[in-house]
């Protein structure tokens, strides 16, 4: 159940990681379950291809974070409609900061591009669906938590009133309370995912 240090596998961006593991596994790369952060550092030297298999993990996670593009046009689209959608995904894709941010596999652009996908469900009106992938988001990594200012703000100035309000954040609740059901009742173990970006020092 330990995942780093004293980390819990509850604490963590589940969504993420298995998906990248199902990937991993599925074209046949064995990784070890070898803890490298406790291995002397001279001997673990980055290398395009590493022999512990986390170059797999590494292609899986840059592709994920690649897609923030089409989240972008997702948000884009039903707003102002499909040229300046697709002109977002190009401004977004060429940016500086989404290069760097997509070769460091941390999945928080994997949660955004997912959240902002629901959230131009949303916008046209399929607040269901735009809840639950919101939800998948909040289970690829919490920054969803800070993007769900950017709902209320949508749901406000679209005026899409109550009823697609509480369907959406029904729905985004509804795909994460498995996860919190099972760590809480199998792991004993509250995630300190629901206290980003707290969680760390707490």
């Amino acid at each position: 159940e330990r995942y780093f240090l004293d980390w819990s596998v509850a604490d963590r961006t589940q969504a993420s990681a298995a998906a990248s593991a199902t990937i991993v596994a599925a074209i046949g790369v064995d990784v070890p379950a070898v803890e490298l952060w406790y291995l002397p550092f001279e001997t673990v030297e980055w290398e395009p291809v590493d022999e512990y298999g986390y170059w797999a993990v590494r292609a899986v996670m840059v592709s994920f974070n690649g897609l923030l593009p089409l989240g972008a046009a997702a948000l884009a689209a039903p707003w102002l409609g499909r040229r300046i959608a697709d002109l977002t995904a190009v401004v977004t894709g060429l940016g500086v900061f989404a290069f760097v941010e997509t070769m460091y596999t941390w999945p928080k652009f994997t949660a955004v591009m997912i959240a902002s996908t629901g959230l131009g469900l949303l916008l046209a009106r399929r607040s269901a669906l735009g809840g639950a992938l919101f939800g998948l988001s909040y289970l690829a990594h919490p920054v969803t938590l800070v993007m769900g200012a950017g709902a209320l703000a949508l749901l406000y100035v679209f005026r899409l009133g109550w009823k697609m309000a509480g369907l959406f954040f029904a729905s985004a609740a509804a795909a994460v309370m498995p996860w919190f059901a099972w760590t809480a009742l199998v792991l004993s173990h509250s995630s300190r995912m629901v206290l980003y970006p707290l969680g760390w020092i707490i």
